[in-house]
């Protein structure tokens, strides 16, 4: 009797993990809200900017052991992911520094410092200054 309530703990574990999405899918982003470090709010809607930017956004190396500029105010991105159809988006906050020699890039959640080449830094500033809409 104590082996059947084991098993069905077991597979109750089994199920709750199997349902839990805690991998980002970059691919699944609705909206990119921008804070700039001039104040200013924006956001990109639009599928094809969105696109643009996470194809740019794969190319992250992530895991940096340099540690992040302090002179400088980062631009602010919010990425909101959809995770469930029947669920709101989650939302994954950054911190960008664009710097001469590429982008350093903070993830709020992980805490993880990472870097983009610097001809994907002026393409991604390019799309966020120029292809994004006022915010809310």
């Amino acid at each position: 009797m104590r082996s059947h309530w084991l098993v069905f703990l077991l597979i109750i574990l089994v199920s709750l993990y199997g349902c839990s999405n805690t991998e980002m899918d970059l691919d699944s982003t609705t909206r990119i809200d921008i804070e700039f470090t001039t104040g200013e709010n924006k956001m990109i809607i639009e599928e094809d900017t969105i696109n643009l930017c996470t194809s740019i956004w794969k190319k992250i190396q992530w895991n940096l052991e340099e540690g992040k500029p302090e002179e400088m105010e980062p631009v602010k991105l919010t990425l909101f992911i959809l995770t469930d159809k029947d669920m709101p988006e989650r939302l994954y906050e950054y911190s960008i520094w664009f710097t001469e020699a590429g982008a350093i890039i903070l993830d709020h959640e992980t805490a993880s410092l990472g870097r983009l080449e610097l001809d994907s830094t002026v393409e991604l500033k390019k799309i966020l200054e120029n292809y994004s809409k006022p915010g809310v």
